[in-house]
């Protein structure tokens, strides 16, 4: 009687500890089942797909980056270095997790021909989209108009404007947070990590003149509670990114979970119903022990 109550629990703890593990926020996508090579011209896009389960995921790896005079990665041009490749979501222990692959590097990038240096842009997500009129929040991907890497900014009014559009191709949506700090919260509970592209890419080598084109990685992470005390009822995001020229973009939605389910609690109290039998036999099998 007593083994079997304690192979009950050990089972229940096995399974909770599953139900429990989370992505390590550090700039890699190895746990998230992504091994990708960088030594094929043409990657398959096939070649992203993650293998962890549970999660949503995109991706438009442009097969003509490395040609001069060409470089589409649609909407505009400008080869590897703002080729938008991947992204992922995912939901895991009640905590968002976000990941996005492209050769724009946190620093910016010069155009093709102007000689313009663009920016990054700022990682944009929309709570439940489709029940709301505009996306809930942003989180910075780099340093710009006082807005901090990494932190996630929420405005206090969507009546006024608080993003900037991309140009010159202002049909890849919002590009950069706008306005002043004053007119934003700060959503706490946010991780955040920035990986920089060190392995050359063959299209780099295949003619691209901006070189070295390399795949840089951000991945994120944000705190169920933390989003839920803002935005509650969330059940599914739509995650966005594009560099403040548009050149290319990705709009990625995903259901998540982020609160516990009716049969994960119902788990948990059965095993500290057992627990509890299982000590409370212990203590009458001592008692009866010392009687003796």
């Amino acid at each position: 009687m007593r083994t079997i109550a304690v192979i009950i629990v050990l089972s229940l703890w096995a399974t909770s500890s599953a139900l429990g593990s989370t992505i390590a926020v550090d700039g890699h996508l190895s746990d998230w089942g992504v091994t990708v090579s960088y030594t094929a011209v043409d990657r398959a896009n096939s070649a992203w797909a993650p293998t962890l389960s549970g999660v949503t995921w995109w991706a438009e790896d442009s097969t003509n980056v490395g040609n001069l005079g060409g470089g589409s990665v649609g909407p505009g041009y400008g080869g590897q270095n703002f080729d938008v490749e991947a992204a992922y979501l995912t939901s895991k222990n009640l905590v968002l997790y976000a990941a996005f692959v492209s050769g724009f590097d946190r620093a910016g990038q010069y155009g093709w021909t102007t000689g313009t240096r663009y920016s990054t842009g700022d990682l944009f997500f929309d709570c439940n989209p489709g029940a709301t009129a505009s996306w809930d929040f942003a989180i910075a991907m780099s340093n710009h108009d006082g807005f901090v890497v990494g932190q996630a900014y929420v405005p206090t009014s969507h009546s006024t404007t608080w993003y900037t559009a991309p140009s010159p191709n202002t049909s890849s949506g919002p590009s950069q947070l706008y306005g002043q700090l004053s007119n934003f919260t700060v959503l706490a509970g946010v991780q955040y990590a920035y990986s920089e592209g060190a392995t050359l890419d063959n299209n780099a080598l295949a003619g691209d003149p901006y070189q070295p084109a390399d795949h840089n990685i951000v991945e994120v992470s944000i705190d169920g509670p933390h989003l839920l005390a803002l935005f509650p009822g969330t059940t599914s995001v739509l995650m966005h990114y594009t560099e403040t020229c548009g050149n290319d973009v990705f709009n990625l939605k995903g259901g998540v979970v982020l609160v516990p389910e009716p049969g994960t609690w119902a788990l948990f109290g059965l095993g500290t119903v057992l627990a509890g039998a299982c000590v409370g036999w212990r203590r009458r099998r001592s008692s009866a022990t010392n009687a003796a």
